[in-house]
């Protein structure tokens, strides 16, 4: 799909912006930031994970290689009945 063309008054428009943006003071920006306020939150504790609670992972990767070292051997066992 093509680009939408910008029309003449869209382009006035954003030409207009980027002179009033270039017209400011550059000190206005450092005044700004320094008006507001940083708040800082505490921190929240750090939970530790419990390692044995992933006994599913452990089932389903020994599925996985199971199943993986199945098919390998079937693929061996058609290799050497049909060649």
């Amino acid at each position: 799909m093509p680009k939408k063309k910008k029309t003449r008054k869209q382009k006035m428009l954003a030409d207009l912006r980027h002179k009033t943006v270039k017209m400011q003071s550059p000190q206005a920006v450092p005044q700004l930031i320094e008006e507001q306020e940083v708040e800082h939150k505490p921190q929240s504790p750090v939970k530790a994970i419990a390692t044995s609670s992933y006994q599913y992972l452990y089932s389903d990767l020994f599925k996985t290689i199971v199943l993986t070292i199945s098919i390998i051997a079937g693929e061996l066992v058609l290799s050497r009945l049909f060649a």
